[in-house]
């Protein structure tokens, strides 16, 4: 063939998920029909006491390829290669030095930096691949483009030189021949769902205690307090993204503004650090106290949520 292109392939911008490579690992996959719901309820935070959470997967990156029915080949690749594997209907995600990318202006010739774009499509009579890859650095907006494919294989050969220094910077996306459906429901148990609940709840009396007690503890816990609500914001706000809340508008608003209860927290610890002024605390108390009922009120309605979407599954 001349030229070729994947169809079903879909830049995830629904916020910025792990890293790029994460960001190409949802688009590419998308191309199977694989739902990305598994992939960010797997990153499902557990929440513990003393304002701690985990936030490893809770199913290994190996273990969950198998159960989505898909899997990666890491290796090399070049043009021929890649070709080929858009022509079996196989998206490639290439790690590239920035450096040598002639599409990112912000980039080329200015920063060396690991980076992964997806290669979906090819045009051998305009020398051209279509790729996802994001506005700039640090751009969360991922988007279809259409490239020089001999310098998406120089910024690829560099990398590896460079940067990388070994031989495998590619990954091959496949469809396992022998796919089937997967329910995260089996391992995102109801026991999870309810430990989160009865943390959350406890932490949040603790807070309470807190602001209202000596605010010598909020000073000493500052930082464990600011990384905590900005875990729970971001948390939060990447449930709301699966189809649980999506397709559920009295409760993709209750999420919505949790996260948005847990921004306003954040941004609290943010300013009394910053500022060194905990009496600022005392002075609006009773609206951090008010706030701190909304989020309990709100989480109790969200996670009967899930916990009603896994008994339906």
């Amino acid at each position: 063939m001349k030229k070729n292109k994947i169809e079903g392939v879909k830049p995830f911008n629904d916020f910025f998920f792990k890293s790029c490579y994460h960001q190409q690992l949802i688009a590419g996959i998308a191309s199977f029909g694989i739902d990305r719901d598994a992939i960010l309820l797997n990153s499902f935070v557990l929440i513990q006491n003393n304002f701690d959470v985990k936030k490893e997967d809770f199913i290994n990156e190996k273990k969950i390829e198998k159960l989505l029915g898909n899997k990666r080949v890491h290796c090399n690749i070049n043009k021929s290669k890649l070709v080929r594997c858009i022509d079996k209907g196989q998206p490639v995600i290439v790690g590239i030095d920035s450096y040598y990318l002639e599409s990112r202006p912000d980039t080329y010739q200015m920063h060396h930096l690991l980076h992964f774009l997806l290669a979906y499509g090819y045009n051998l009579e305009t020398g051209e691949a279509n790729v996802i890859d994001h506005r700039y650095q640090n751009s969360y907006e991922y988007l279809e483009k259409v490239i020089s494919m001999d310098n998406l294989l120089e910024a690829n050969k560099r990398l590896r030189e460079g940067v990388l220094k070994r031989k495998r910077s590619c990954y091959i996306l496949k469809r396992r021949k022998d796919a089937k459906a997967f329910d995260i429901w089996k391992y995102l148990s109801e026991e999870k769902i309810i430990g989160n609940r009865i943390h959350s709840s406890e932490n949040l009396e603790h807070l309470r205690k807190m602001l209202t007690g000596e605010l010598n503890a909020v000073r000493e816990n500052i930082e464990k307090l600011t990384n905590y609500a900005e875990s729970m914001k971001v948390f939060y706000y990447r449930l709301s993204k699966t189809q649980i809340f999506a397709s559920n508008q009295d409760g993709l608003e209750k999420i919505t503004a949790l996260a948005g209860a847990y921004s306003n927290l954040l941004a609290l610890f943010w300013k009394v650090k910053a500022q060194n002024n905990y009496d600022y605390i005392t002075k609006r108390q009773e609206n951090v106290l008010r706030k701190i009922d909304e989020i309990e009120m709100l989480e109790k309605s969200v996670y009967e949520t899930l916990l009603e979407a896994g008994k339906c599954k």
